[in-house]
């Protein structure tokens, strides 16, 4: 039995109140198939806008390189949050320990950021 899930009360009221971010892969490339590595796949970080479903989407080479591109988010969207006068409110996330370290964490609260939501469909 699948559940329903009522999205109206993370519904976002402006551009970056509440940002998804999930991690996809390892996503073989085809040097890895040549190589026969199957390690060399890559990772892919996505940051979804639930405003405007705006995405922003990073490569990865390992899920450790997380906060880094949680940085790198944050850097690159300075122009528009200035601008907008809005800034990331918070994330939701899938719960993912990629997402719970002491270096993800101390981003989040340097910037103000809540980062503690989890998306729906936790991943397994």
């Amino acid at each position: 039995i699948k559940l329903t899930f009522n999205d109206a009360r993370h519904q976002a009221a402006q551009p970056f109140d509440t940002v998804s971010v999930d991690i996809i892969g390892p996503i073989n490339s085809l040097e890895s198939f040549r190589s026969n590595d199957p390690m060399m796949g890559y990772y892919f970080m996505l940051f979804l806008d639930q405003f405007s479903n705006y995405a922003w989407i990073y490569q990865l080479e390992t899920k450790s390189q997380a906060p880094d591109f949680l940085d790198k988010f944050l850097e690159d969207i300075q122009t528009y949050t200035v601008s907008l006068g809005s800034l990331v409110r918070q994330f939701r996330l899938d719960g993912a320990k990629e997402f719970d370290s002491a270096l993800w964490n101390g981003i989040l609260r340097i910037n103000g950021i809540g980062g503690g939501g989890i998306t729906p469909a936790k991943n397994p």
